[in-house]
Order: C-alpha cells, then structure tokens, then sequence
C-alpha cells in the first residue's frame, strides 16, 4: 500500500509538473463585412435575364453597379463591397439602400447597414439620450 501511495504521489508531481504555466492570451480579431444581394425568376418566364444592381449610399448618396446574367430559374447573387468594386464604401456610409433592375424595370428594392462592431457600438452610443 505504501508503495502504491509513493507512486501515485510521484505520478501527481510529474502531472503537476508538466502543466503549461498559465499566460494571459491576447487576441486579435478580423472583421469584413458583407451583404448578399439577390434576384430570381421563381417560375423561369424569361429563360435568362442580365439583372443589374445598384447600391446607394444614404448619408452621400454615392452609387456602385455591377450586373450578373442569370440562367433559367437560378437566383443571381451579387456581393457588396467585393462583386462592385466598392472600395471606398466606409468612407461614405454604414447604410444603403439598392435595386435590382431587368430590362430597365426595377423589380426588387431594399435597404441594408453594413459596420463591423466598433461602428455599431458607437452608432448605439450616439442615439442614446441623457435624462437629466
């Protein structure tokens, strides 16, 4: 029994003593962000369209357009900022609004915010009011 103690002691010190030593992590983190816009002929009626997007800025006004072609039923998806060159985007706004037109027609419309936390943290921040 003893001898079985003295085993498990020493075993216990070696576990011990192997552990890492603890240290403080730092991270870092990335953020890129996106949206995905898209558009389909649900019932094929056209047998293809070239569908094209535009994406304002609300607060400058500033537009980015891009088109895609669409084969029978598929939905056409496009990106904003990447698939519209739109490098310049935070310069000019967190929130959009954007249309997709056929043949010239409008036939979808919507507006989004695209920020990444630290602009959605203050953008709350700024809206609050103090009660006094």
């Amino acid at each position: 029994m003893r001898r079985a103690c003295a085993l498990l002691f020493v075993l216990l010190m070696c576990v011990a003593g192997a552990a890492a030593p603890a240290r403080q992590v730092q991270w870092q983190w990335s953020e890129a962000p996106s949206v995905r816009l898209g558009v389909r002929d649900k019932n094929d009626d056209l047998g293809g369209y070239e569908a094209t997007f535009v994406v304002t800025s609300e607060r400058t006004g500033k537009k980015w357009r891009t088109q895609v072609k669409v084969e029978g039923d598929n939905f056409g998806y496009v990106n904003f900022p990447e698939d519209f060159a739109a490098y310049d985007w935070a310069t000019n706004a967190t929130r959009f609004s954007w249309t997709c037109a056929v043949g010239g027609r409008v036939v979808v419309k919507g507006k989004f915010v695209l920020a990444t936390t630290d602009e959605l943290d203050s953008e709350g921040r700024r809206g609050k009011r103090r009660r006094g």
